[in-house]
């Protein structure tokens, strides 16, 4: 498992960030406002942190820590919601208490020398119950099972406060663990343990630093649970983690009917290059003669603001669905994408718009680029890796002169999964990845 200095990456995205904004912050409330039937055409909240996280490993290993660059993506909307370290579909709720299907992801710290074991994401799937204790916080009950059934249930207190530019999300729970969750993650299917508790303690603040930039920080204390402890596998029965970001958040409420920025649909059609990220938007665009790999995808986009900064900058959360086609070097394959985009107009007379997103994706196969990389490398591979895309798109409506095509745009873009230069053990610590140069339709109007 390796160590990464990640202080140089924050840096220098804190710097890109401040040279963005010249606005003072704004005040945020002093305290939690709900969303209620009174104010329920503001729109959701939304934000995207990029943050690293430090965690010891507590496993009989060489390797007594681990860290990792992820984003972490906010999104508070009526029936979807994304909040940080999990996401869901709201199902049913009324004034007191209500019920969501969860996907919740977990790290695996577990070193590289147990390689019967994926270290990284694992995903936990199931139903979370909640009870409102007051407005600011709730008694939440969940279900959970990872994708081949190992089980785990939980209740947690939660709670969400505010305080002038503050906020604070304190967090306690018990859980029960299978006996299949147990053997497979601390036996490392080599043990067999028994069904026991755990339990775990954290705190999670949010501060406002200036408009939409906001610093945000974690401490995490667990214990592993009773079987854990009996595990030939681990030395310390007491996992912590830490970690430290920075992001974008929206930075006051504004009303959902004033929103300018409308959804959107895009349709792109890419090809695979050897070129590098950096290299391709100055013309440099490089193949393999006899490697045909192209993909499809298409993208929906739900506006979220206006404005960054106070600046013209439209952002959209962004999901996607790709798919790379089959040829002599690769099979048929399938990605999802999930990012946070923003959309820059410039002032010239046909509106010319420039875009950049980042995010995560997940492929069902790594493509031909992907694997030729990594074996050339010696390196692991990861179906989870970082999403990045960039784009330039005009209106078609001021080129032809043709109202009808006032929504539609013509762009060019570029599709890039990679590992973060090995910076994130979430990505396997890969340092290899991939990128398509794209064209794409983009319409906006219709939405959910």
């Amino acid at each position: 498992m390796k160590h990464h200095n990640n202080l140089p990456y924050l840096a220098s995205l804190a710097a890109v960030v401040c040279a963005l904004s010249s606005a003072s912050a704004k005040e945020a409330p002093d305290a939690l406002v709900p969303l209620t039937v009174e104010d329920e055409a503001l729109a959701p909240e939304w934000g995207l942190a990029m943050a690293v996280r430090y965690a010891n490993v507590p496993y009989k290993s060489s390797s007594s820590s681990t860290d990792d660059v992820m984003p972490l993506f906010y999104y508070e909307g009526e029936r979807f919601f994304l909040r940080g370290d999990y996401a869901g579909v709201k199902l049913w709720e009324n004034e007191y208490a209500g019920f969501n299907a969860i996907g919740r992801y977990r790290f695996l710290d577990i070193p590289n020398e147990y390689k019967q074991i994926d270290s990284g994401v694992e995903g936990d799937l199931g139903i979370q119950a909640f009870y409102k204790l007051d407005d600011n916080s709730q008694v939440q009950f969940e279900v959970l099972s990872d994708v081949h059934g190992r089980m785990q249930s939980a209740v947690r207190f939660a709670g969400d406060y505010r305080t002038g530019g503050w906020r604070f999300f304190p967090e306690a729970q018990i859980g029960v663990l299978s006996s299949d969750f147990n053997s497979h993650y601390y036996g490392l299917d080599s043990q067999s343990l028994s069904a026991g508790l755990n339990s775990s303690a954290k705190l999670k603040v949010r501060r406002q630093l200036i408009s939409n930039l906001h610093l945000e920080g974690q401490v995490k204390g667990s214990w592993l649970g009773n079987q854990a402890g009996k595990s030939d596998f681990v030395e310390d029965n007491f996992a912590y983690e830490l970690y430290l970001g920075l992001g974008f958040f929206d930075a006051e409420p504004v009303k959902k009917s004033s929103l300018e920025a409308k959804p959107f649909w895009k349709i792109a059609h890419g090809w695979g290059t050897t070129s590098n990220f950096e290299s391709i938007p100055s013309g440099s665009f490089d193949t393999e003669d006899d490697a045909d790999v192209t993909m499809t995808s298409i993208f929906y986009g739900h506006p979220l603001s206006d404005t960054l900064f106070g600046a013209p900058i439209e952002l959209y959360l962004t999901p996607g669905f790709v798919v790379h086609h089959s040829s002599d070097v690769q099979a048929s394959s399938y990605e999802g994408v999930l990012a946070v985009k923003l959309f820059y107009t410039l002032p010239t007379p046909w509106r010319i718009r420039l875009g950049a997103a980042e995010g995560i994706s997940y492929a069902s196969n790594l493509n031909y680029y992907e694997r030729t990389d990594l074996a050339g490398k010696g390196e692991d591979e990861s179906q989870l890796m970082n999403y990045l895309n960039i784009s330039a798109d005009i209106n078609l409506a001021d080129v032809f002169n043709f109202d009808p095509f006032e929504e539609l745009w013509l762009g060019v873009g570029v599709h890039h999964r990679s590992g973060i230069y090995g910076s994130s053990s979430a990505f396997n610590s890969i340092s290899g990845g991939s990128n398509y140069g794209t064209v794409f339709l983009q319409w906006h109007g219709g939405g959910f």
